[in-house]
């Protein structure tokens, strides 16, 4: 038997309703109750383990989990064993944390935290415990534009766990990771308040390994629980991401302004760029660049190769093909490195001599296609993909608007808007008594 009692943390009053449920270490459930009205609690169930799990979870709560063992009665003709657990429950801090999937080694880059509080208590002193890997460097966080303050508490040793100075909470952390506490500058957070969010700077270190997901992992904590001068911290569910480290990566796209779509007809040509971004102060070698155009694309012309060399381009002809730049070598500084510019247009009839565009409805089609680029880094082949999807169509409208204040950068009530509408029709499409319908905001006209 195990029993207890379960609290409010807000005052310290018997919790009723607030459901416990029993489980074994593997995880199987063996017995479920409620506490009654003065919060106690009471599990009865057969088994020959001695160590448990108890969760104790209410609507709008954090839901706590404890590790219970039970110990032989000292009555000789009692065969039961007990066990007493208690639970104080209260507000429920979650976080995400939303980082790039790929970072370039040896460059910074950013990572938000979102704090919110998912219960319906308010939480006192809200933090973060950020765990970082030794590849990623903290280089600082702010709320609102304004700095925050951290306290690197140390790396993991062996036994995995440090100590949190501000809150007391026992953290646990692969060793050789980092520990960090960000105290957003709230000094409470009631139900329902809008999130928050850190805006947080690191520097990925150039002897990361390449390919090898790196975790970014953090908690939400209330230092002083659900009373503004507590003592009973509430630490919220783990959150973790990844980031791979990379040294390559490829963008194509085309030069705006087109909004991913065309008219088709050698009188609307448009280019595509390959973009290729190596991370700083790294060097690949023997760089190959291929874009396989589709069957409804017709090549043109390369317009820039940025010193890249052609191995092969697409036929003038035919639609679709294989362009192939090569370097012999790229080295990275901030921002991209080479940018491959060439021309297309979508052609009336594809590589099989039927039409792309329905002669009868008009219907549109898309066309993509994939471009990669291969590398050699340190002896390691590296790679990069990206995709790119245009629209094809026999009447295309593009929409832009400008303001037309003084102060366009920050707009405000009464500014003058000019909205400005394009449009190209197909080559091989006629189109008769054409309108176009611009409906806009409530507010936009007087």
């Amino acid at each position: 038997m195990i029993q207890g009692n379960v609290t409010k943390c807000t005052d310290g009053t018997p919790f009723p309703g607030v459901t416990l449920i029993l489980t074994s270490i593997n995880g199987s459930t063996l017995a479920q109750t409620n506490t009654d009205a003065k919060g106690y609690y009471k599990l009865n169930f057969p088994s020959n383990e001695g160590t448990f799990y108890v969760n104790a979870s209410y609507p709008g709560h954090m839901t706590l989990r404890k590790l219970v063992k039970t110990a032989h009665s000292s009555a000789p003709s009692d065969t039961n064993s007990y066990g007493w657990v208690n639970f104080q429950l209260g507000p429920e801090p979650m976080l995400s944390i939303d980082a790039p999937r790929q970072q370039f080694l040896n460059e910074s880059f950013n990572f938000t935290l979102t704090f919110n509080n998912n219960g319906n208590e308010t939480g006192f002193g809200p933090i973060v415990h950020l765990i970082l890997p030794q590849e990623i460097e903290f280089k600082g966080a702010n709320f609102l534009g304004a700095q925050v303050s951290t306290t690197c508490v140390g790396t993991f040793p062996l036994n995995g766990t440090l100590v949190d100075p501000l809150s007391g909470i026992t953290v646990t952390g692969n060793p050789g990771h980092v520990l960090y506490i960000l105290e957003y500058p709230l000094g409470s957070f009631t139900t329902g308040q809008p999130s928050v969010v850190l805006e947080t700077n690191a520097f990925l270190r150039g002897n990361s390994t390449l390919g090898l997901p790196l975790n970014i992992t953090a908690y939400p904590v209330f230092r002083f629980g659900a009373n503004e001068t507590g003592t009973t911290p509430i630490q919220g569910n783990e959150t973790t991401t990844q980031i791979t480290p990379t040294v390559i990566k490829i963008i194509k796209n085309t030069v705006a302004p087109h909004e991913d779509e065309t008219a088709t007809g050698s009188n609307y040509p448009w280019d595509y760029t390959l973009t290729v971004d190596v991370a700083n102060d790294q060097t690949v070698t023997d760089v190959n660049i291929k874009d396989s155009l589709p069957g409804n694309i017709q090549f043109v012309q390369v317009v820039d190769t940025d010193d890249g060399n052609i191995m092969q381009q697409p036929s003038t002809n035919i639609p679709g093909g294989l362009l192939w730049i090569h370097f012999n070598n790229i080295t990275g500084v901030l921002g991209s490195d080479k940018t491959i510019i060439y021309q297309v247009y979508a052609p009336k009839f594809d590589n099989t001599t039927l039409n792309i565009l329905d002669p009868n409805t008009g219907a549109w089609v898309n066309a993509t296609n994939t471009a990669n680029v291969t590398g050699n880094y340190t002896s390691i082949e590296v790679s990069s993909t990206d995709n790119y999807t245009l629209t094809l169509k026999p009447l295309a409208v593009q929409k832009s608007v400008n303001d037309e204040s003084t102060d366009p950068i920050q707009p405000k009530p009464t500014n003058i808007l000019h909205y400005t509408l394009k449009f190209q029709v197909s080559d091989y499409f006629s189109i008769k008594n054409l309108v176009l319908y611009d409906i806009g905001g409530w507010s936009e006209f007087p």
